[in-house]
């Protein structure tokens, strides 16, 4: 949370170690207090040069350093708190729609009049483009290929193209990127993205990984989709164990897509009690519409608003903006 540094040190001074914190993405906006008995006016000249918040010349009195940190962590907590609400999409296994629920939320929530971003966080090939008949020259794959410390925010946003609907979208490679998508370079995309909107959704691939479990730790809201059947519930309760583990569980709603009509398909009730936690949409079967708009390019909630699926996911984008708080709207 916080790092207090010394300036005379082995090996590197604290001067060095600070350049170093400054521009490594991971830690590059940690409060950094100096505190050092060089206190004369060039040594704090040169601490702050090099990127400290703060610095304390030794000998400190204790109680003058706790309230120091404590007014450093204050202030870079309300400096740094992201404007979007994050929300995170990961499907309980492959085919159940992850892609489709984040593209519609997203342009649902861009339609009510947000400011909304859509990442496609996948080094493999993504389908968010192709739903939203977006024409490429520049996506995530660029950035892939690059350095975490070397992505700039320009760079980031180069990459972001925005659909007719208003809705702005970072989208996966076209095809395998070549690189993997790293912890570092969502921390970096996270951070300039997040900066820049009211909603930001992430479209994510399985809950596999430390670039995911970054990506849902930094999450408002985590939306598990799963089909109302045997073997996406057995998937799902996988990941949400995995959820528990890593502590977000309790950030996370289930949304169940009903991708054919079936009368074996568990109910809304039944799957709440199978996997212990709530449901927070439920998208009901529409194959010919989904087919139709597939071939249109469009998402559902613009091309056939009129269709029973399209509702469900305004709806549920209608819950996620309850749900962000008051805060964040200001």
């Amino acid at each position: 949370d916080l790092i207090i540094l010394d300036v005379m040190m082995p090996d590197m001074s604290g001067l060095e170690v600070c350049e170093q914190l400054r521009v490594n993405p991971a830690t590059a906006r940690l409060p950094i207090i100096m505190l050092s008995a060089r206190g004369q006016v060039h040594d704090k000249v040169s601490g702050f040069k090099v990127g400290a918040d703060d610095y304390v010349p030794k000998p400190v009195d204790p109680a003058e350093l706790l309230a120091r940190a404590e007014a450093l962590l204050q202030r870079t907590a309300f400096d740094q708190a992201p404007l979007a609400y994050t929300i995170a999409v990961v499907g309980a296994k492959g085919g159940v729609g992850v892609t489709t629920v984040a593209v519609n939320v997203a342009t649902a929530l861009t339609t009510q009049g947000y400011s909304v971003l859509l990442a496609e966080l996948r080094d493999h090939r993504g389908t968010a483009a192709h739903s939203l008949n977006i024409a490429l020259a520049q996506d995530l794959g660029g950035l892939l290929a690059m350095d975490p410390s070397e992505i700039s925010r320009k760079e980031v946003f180069r990459r972001v193209i925005r659909h007719a609907s208003g809705l702005r979208v970072l989208a996966a490679p076209k095809d395998a990127a070549g690189y993997p998508l790293t912890a570092l370079h969502v921390e970096v995309l996270l951070d300039a993205l997040s900066a820049d909107a009211e909603f930001l959704v992430l479209d994510l691939p399985a809950v596999a990984g430390e670039a995911v479990r970054l990506a849902l730790e930094q999450a408002n809201q985590i939306l598990l989709v799963t089909e109302p059947e045997s073997l996406s519930m057995t998937c799902a309760r996988a990941d949400l164990e995995t959820m528990r583990e890593w502590g977000v569980f309790d950030q996370t709603g289930l949304v169940v897509v009903s991708r054919s009509r079936s009368t074996m398909l568990l109910n809304t009730a039944d799957v709440e009690n199978q996997l212990g936690t709530s449901v927070f949409g439920t998208v009901p079967p529409a194959p010919e519409a989904f087919n139709e708009v597939a071939r249109m390019k469009a998402p559902i909630v613009i091309a056939k608003p009129e269709a029973l699926a399209a509702g469900a996911l305004v709806e549920l984008a209608g819950t996620l903006q309850e749900r962000r708080p008051v805060a964040m709207k200001l």
